[in-house]
């Protein structure tokens, strides 16, 4: 009751104003609706078209800027009442926002001078974080409560209890910090640009030397996992699929069998590991982690799409086009795909091109009646701006299906003024020793107009290279696993069906 009597003391000095937030109740003819609801179902996408829809016979902007804000300060008033139980959070999700919650009752409640609430809420939040490892938010609590209980209550019983967890979690967070920034540092090198670097190895491989010192002692699902991606990445780095897939399979084999279920490891270890299967051949085991992710996944998140590219791809590299065409609609049906990060986005445009040429070639069937619409070249490598400049990485597949595309639209004389260019691309960029069957496969398609778009003709000339890209199987090729949307053998039949 004490605590009860202490909460209705501070609620009503401080005389709680109305709290406007969006709900169910709200009238759907208001305006602040109407702007809710068109962003909402992706309708709105920008300022020029809410204003034209919301204002349709004014010219001054200042009553949509005005309804923007108090929209804006409803959906921030909203985000502390929705029900975590109710939505689909992991476990570990689920206590941590609840954590985050409880930290700002204790931060209010201890600026407003409710200590004996704010002590509670503190050691119940502590409990919380403790169980799932959030060691940030347990040296933030457990030195507020052994502060407080010290210096107003002077308790010492309770302030030992409470700065023993602080200095036991010192070294912890630590090990912890350190192996996330190791990991994100080189993971950020690979953002924009999907080209291979050795050099990474060596970075890696001191980065894990460093934490050696704490491997035996700490044993924390955050450190284990960040560890494990250094390793990931070390592998990775120099495109050694089978030791990335044997680090990624036991990594992932460990966050099962935890004490709980690390969300964001798993998904982010079970990526790379995809990644191995596609390029190791071991597509089964592939669409086995996929099918895991998509029970645990919120549709429309950053993880989702990068699921979606994984499941694209490997639907390509099994020739299951028809399935990469329904993943692909699906991605671009999805109201915030405008939103994307640009080298996301980027990424689902070459796709797009790729089943374009799918469709154009027969390989991906049409619904009776459709047409194919066609497809503006110099646009699509308008909208690639970000990969275009990454020339060892994605632009060797914007370079290609430009390729593709020049020829399934029969611009033969265009494709022939651009040979030189793609000769000095070929000799500066795609070296042979860590793009060789890209390489190949350029040389390959040089030989198209050399002898003039003739399938015959192509065919005989192409056999020592093609020979050639077969003995460099792509589960031992030394390249990056981004620069294949669909395997090169598979792309030079569909090739050879658009010649004479």
């Amino acid at each position: 009751m004490k605590r009860l009597i202490e909460l209705v003391d501070i609620v009503t000095k401080n005389k709680v104003k109305s709290i406007e937030i969006i709900g169910n109740g709200m009238d759907s003819d208001t305006k602040l609706m109407q702007f809710y609801q068109g962003v909402h179902s992706g309708k709105l996408k920008n300022d020029r078209e809410a204003f034209e829809y919301l204002y349709p016979d004014m010219d001054n902007r200042n009553a949509y800027y005005k309804l923007k804000h108090v929209l804006n300060e409803r959906l921030r008033n909203t985000l502390f009442f929705i029900d975590i139980k109710k939505n689909k959070f992991s476990n570990i999700k689920r206590a941590y926002l609840e954590c985050q919650k409880m930290i700002g009752h204790f931060n209010l409640l201890l600026t407003k001078g409710a200590r004996t609430n704010a002590l509670y809420i503190g050691e119940k939040a502590l409990r919380i974080a403790e169980k799932y490892e959030f060691t940030q938010e347990v040296i933030f609590l457990a030195r507020n409560l052994a502060s407080n209980y010290a210096s107003i209550y002077g308790n010492r019983k309770k302030y030992c209890e409470f700065s023993e967890k602080v200095f036991a979690k010192r070294e912890v967070f630590l090990a912890e910090t350190m192996a996330e920034m190791f990991f994100t540092d080189l993971l950020s090198l690979y953002v924009k640009d999907k080209s291979t670097k050795t050099y990474v190895y060596q970075l890696a491989t001191d980065h894990l030397k460093q934490l050696q010192v704490y491997r035996d002692k700490v044993h924390t699902s955050n450190f284990l996992f960040a560890y494990n991606m250094l390793r990931t990445i070390k592998y990775m780095s120099i495109n050694d699929y089978q030791a990335c897939y044997e680090v990624t399979f036991e990594a992932l084999e460990g966050i099962r069998h935890y004490r709980f279920f690390n969300t964001r490891a798993f998904g982010t270890l079970s990526f790379q590991y995809i990644a191995c299967c596609i390029q190791l051949k071991k597509y089964e085991e592939g669409v086995a982690i996929i099918r895991e992710l998509q029970e645990m996944i919120d549709p429309g998140t950053f993880n989702w799409y990068k699921i979606q590219e994984l499941h694209f791809t490997l639907s390509l590299h099994t020739k299951n086009y028809r399935e990469a065409n329904e993943i692909y609609r699906l991605v671009k049906r999805q109201p915030n795909f405008c939103q994307l990060v640009d080298n996301t986005r980027e990424t689902w445009i070459i796709y797009g091109a790729w089943i374009y040429l799918l469709k154009a070639t027969g390989n991906i069937p049409c619904q009776p009646g459709q047409a194919i619409n066609g497809f503006r070249i110099q646009k699509f490598l308008n909208d690639v701006p970000t990969f275009a400049k990454d020339k060892r990485g994605l632009n060797v597949p914007i370079l290609i299906s430009h390729i593709f595309l020049l020829l399934q639209q029969k611009r033969h004389d265009v494709l022939l003024d651009r040979l030189d260019a793609i000769e000095k691309y070929k000799s500066r960029y795609l070296d042979r020793h860590h793009n060789l069957r890209s390489n190949v496969f350029i040389d390959m398609l040089m030989q198209v107009p050399k002898f003039h778009f003739r399938r015959k003709r192509v065919v005989q000339k192409t056999k020592r290279l093609n020979a050639r890209l077969k003995r460099v199987r792509l589960e031992v090729a030394n390249q990056s696993h981004d620069l294949e949307i669909i395997p090169y053998e598979d792309a030079w039949e569909i090739l050879l069906e658009m010649l004479y």
